[in-house]
């Protein structure tokens, strides 16, 4: 029915911007953010939000926050 083709692409649209959302706060600020700010404090020049460094540094980051966490609990 028409109806239910015009409710599935609306539910569609809505889920593809709710996960590219969630994609854009988890990639662009919980991983390229505290990556940023330690490459910036390591290094004499302003490095590029973008770059692989950065990514790499704030996976880093969370993971060396997530294995200290789990160390406190145990």
């Amino acid at each position: 029915m028409p109806l239910d083709d015009l409710a599935e692409g609306f539910f569609r649209g809505l889920f593809r911007f709710l996960v590219s959302i969630f994609v854009e706060v988890v990639i662009e600020i919980l991983i390229k953010g505290p990556g940023y700010f330690i490459v910036k404090a390591c290094s004499s020049n302003s490095p590029d939000s973008d770059s692989l460094r950065v990514v790499l540094v704030g996976i880093l980051f969370w993971v060396l926050i997530a294995i200290g966490g789990f160390s406190l609990y145990l």
